[in-house]
């Protein structure tokens, strides 16, 4: 268990970027039965989240619009 993880209780935090609705609910819905998710639609949501919130995964779309999910997984690993 993470640091973050003991300090929540051990729940695991997921951040979800995905531009479409339908399927950022779904997958949110699906992935909520084990874990804190947190989404975003855009990457500078995701990157913007991240400055307040810490996530232990990121599950990203490849092709959003602005920032692609290559660039925002880019980015997180600087």
């Amino acid at each position: 268990m993470t640091g973050a993880e003991a300090r929540r209780g051990g729940v695991r935090r997921v951040l979800l970027v995905e531009d479409h609705l339908d399927t950022r609910q779904m997958y949110a819905e699906f992935l909520g039965l084990e874990f804190d998710v947190l989404t975003a639609a855009t990457g500078e949501d995701a990157l913007n989240l991240m400055q307040v919130q810490c996530p232990d995964l990121i599950v990203t779309d490849l092709s959003l619009p602005g920032i692609d999910g290559f660039e925002l997984i880019s980015r997180v690993r600087a």
